[in-house]
């Protein structure tokens, strides 16, 4: 029965052949692996935004259903960017909700601030671009990005 140890333990490591070593921050696994969402809420939720959350009741709180992404590459750099928005009450203002785009940069993320507010994210993301982003179109009004910021 001992010399069944050796044998299992040889095959063990044999079949492992995962090369870890490839694996660190810049990794495909690391960047690729990100969820959209969880991008989208730290940006989202800013302090004054968590105080507010923090007393809601569970039921009450925003779930994965009401966070809209998509994915994309705004500026041909072959990084993925985001696109989204929060469709929950406490993201309502006025009966809009505001649109982040979030622009990759390798492995981080910026977020244009002063992106426009939507009804709905009817969104579409069209081949012409402006300053080197593509342009969107989002409920049916064409934005165009002005060297800053989408407008």
């Amino acid at each position: 029965m001992l010399y069944l140890i050796p044998i299992i333990l040889f095959t063990i490591f044999s079949c492992s052949g995962v090369d870890n070593s490839r694996l660190s921050p810049n990794s495909d696994f690391y960047k690729y692996q990100v969820n959209s969402n969880t991008v989208l809420e730290r940006f989202a939720f800013q302090p004054e935004v968590m105080r507010s959350i923090v007393t809601t009741p569970i039921s009450l709180k925003p779930t994965d259903e009401d966070f809209l992404t998509i994915t994309t590459d705004l500026n041909n750099d072959g990084n993925d960017d985001i696109i989204g928005t929060i469709d929950h009450y406490k993201f309502r203002k006025d009966n809009t909700l505001h649109l982040y785009i979030l622009i990759s940069k390798d492995n981080y993320f910026i977020s244009l601030n002063d992106s426009p507010r939507i009804r709905s994210l009817n969104l579409k993301v069209l081949t012409t671009s402006t300053r080197g982003y593509k342009d969107l179109s989002v409920d049916g009004k064409i934005y165009k990005f002005d060297g800053t910021n989408y407008k």
